[in-house]
Parts: structure tokens; C-alpha cells; sequence
């Protein structure tokens, strides 16, 4: 296969584009979202790219690690309320442009916060890198529609993305001191 060329990471063979993704996702998960021993662990699939690689790197992941894991297959990324009660964790199909798209609503358009609640594995990804793997792994799923305005301020200021990302959470982290 070809390289795979995104633009904050250059030019990579599939394989050095696949462990440059886990390793993020690696350190995101033993940062944020300790999985440990007795885990018991809801995948919710949508059927989209993200539920794809969300699942193949959980399981890389947690690799022999014991923990019970149920995909569940459901039109939402949205857990529901008796999944809260039955699950100790739940993963949510959930990238970073869907992240920053839902902050931006928050931020200019005074709409309240809709993410769904759980773990986003996903999160540190953008959507051109989950579509990348998607595609090197040969997984096809539902389309997500870029957000222009995202698009555009990547173009315009490369890594961009990754800085708003970065700017939310010290701003979700700290509400009172911004």
C-alpha cells in the first residue's frame, strides 16, 4: 500500500501510521481512562469509522488484560440510561472534530453540551486519521460530513485543530479560572 500523508504527520508507511495512531491513543488511555483488572466494558458501534477504530485499538490495548467487553449495536452514539448502570465503562465512538464541533456550538452558540457521556478513546484522533486507518484496515463505515469551519482552520493554520482541542480542555478543566 501506499503512504499515507496527513498533514501534521507527513508522509508514513500504513504500518508507521498505525502504531504512531496507538501510541497516541496509548497514552491518552493510561493518562485519562485506567482500564484495570474485572473491567466491565460497553462498545457502542454505530456502524461508523469511529466505533471501527475505536474497537480494533481497545483491543490492542487491552490485548490479554481480563475485562468482559459487549459491543452493542445501536444508530447513536449515545449510551443508554440502563447501559450506565449495567457497564463501569462505556466506549464511545467519538473523534476529535465531533469534540470540537460540540465545543464551538457550546462556545459561539450558547448550545449545551451534547457529547455523550463516557470514555471518547477516539478523542486525540481526527477524523482524516480515523478514516486513515479505517482504510488501511479495510473497514467501510457510515461517512461523517466534515465541518467546514474546522476544514477550513486547518488549512489555514496546519495543527490548529489539535490547538482548540487542547485550549477546550484546559477551559472544561478549569471554568472558573478562565
Amino acid at each position: 500500500m501506499e503512504k499515507i500523508h496527513i498533514s501534521h504527520l507527513g508522509e508514513l508507511s500504513p504500518d508507521a501510521f498505525l502504531k504512531a495512531i496507538e501510541k497516541r491513543v496509548r497514552r491518552e488511555v493510561r493518562t485519562k481512562y485506567p482500564f484495570s483488572k474485572e473491567d466491565n466494558i460497553l462498545i457502542i458501534d454505530d456502524n461508523t469509522n469511529n466505533a471501527f477504530v475505536a474497537q480494533d485499538l481497545l483491543k490492542n490495548i487491552l490485548q490479554t488484560m481480563p475485562v468482559k467487553t459487549t459491543v452493542k449495536q445501536q444508530a447513536s452514539p449515545f449510551p443508554e440510561e440502563k447501559d450506565l448502570e449495567n457497564f463501569n465503562k462505556i466506549i464511545i465512538p467519538w473523534n476529535a472534530d465531533e469534540e470540537l464541533q460540540n465545543f464551538l456550538g457550546e462556545l459561539f452558540e450558547k448550545k449545551q453540551d451534547s457529547s455523550p457521556k463516557g470514555i471518547k478513546l477516539i478523542e486525540c484522533l481526527l477524523k482524516s486519521e480515523v478514516d486513515a486507518y479505517a482504510q488501511i484496515k479495510g473497514f467501510q463505515g457510515k461517512q461523517q460530513t466534515p465541518n467546514k469551519t474546522l476544514e477550513n482552520l486547518e488549512k489555514r493554520f496546519p495543527g490548529g485543530k489539535f490547538a482548540l482541542l487542547k485550549s477546550k480542555n484546559i477551559i472544561k478543566s478549569n471554568p472558573n479560572e478562565v
